[in-house]
């Protein structure tokens, strides 16, 4: 799988002490949103979860095949000499603010709405879900089946959680939203769950 980056290096200019400073454009890539929303959606509806490494891998080809590049970005970036190791170097803070743009994230999955949605599980973090125990994960999953499904509490108290079937697709969800953290998006688990269905993912 290849996933590219557009960029392209433009001015150069040289200091008295000769450093350079170059301005480097980049061109940021929809990669991530288009892995997210494949990945998620193929997870959520993969039957066996011996499939899940290639369901996983097909989304990623997906997303590299089909991405775009947005308008491009200026970022001035410092090449410094050292004096000690006599060689010119890369400034770290410049190479880091280059490297952070060369995906984009929509707003609404980089950044927390901070909408309070009246259950401790949907206002989850990514924070809050790396540091849950596995049982608490299981229990925010099923509130996200309540969510999506519009259920009661009557309702979901039918639902058994030892069920296989239920575990399956429990262990599908828990995939999908590590999945999501794991790619960068910052978005509480109701912010997510409203999302998803937004884009007709759940």
């Amino acid at each position: 799988m290849n996933c590219y980056q557009e960029q392209s290096i433009q001015e150069t200019e040289v200091d008295k002490e000769g450093n350079y400073t170059v301005n480097v454009l980049v061109y940021p890539s929809d990669f991530i949103e288009l892995a997210l929303k494949e990945t998620v959606k193929s997870a959520i509806a993969t039957p066996s979860l011996d499939q899940l490494g290639e369901v996983v891998m097909k989304a990623y080809e997906n997303a590299a095949s089909n991405q775009t590049f947005g308008e491009p970005e200026s970022f001035p970036v410092r090449i410094m000499y050292d004096e000690e190791v006599k060689q010119y170097e890369v400034n770290e803070e410049d190479m880091t603010a280059v490297g952070n743009r060369f995906f984009s994230m929509p707003e609404e999955l980089s950044i927390a709405s901070g909408k309070d949605f009246g259950n401790q599980y949907l206002n989850w973090l990514k924070e809050d879900w790396n540091a849950a125990s596995d049982t608490e994960k299981v229990n925010c999953c099923m509130v996200i089946v309540q969510k999506v499904g519009g259920l009661s509490d009557d309702e979901m108290s039918w639902i058994d959680p030892s069920d296989p079937t239920i575990q399956e697709a429990i262990e599908q969800m828990k995939t999908g939203v590590q999945m999501m953290y794991d790619n960068g998006v910052n978005m509480s688990i109701g912010d997510f769950t409203e999302y998803m269905m937004s884009m007709g993912l759940m």
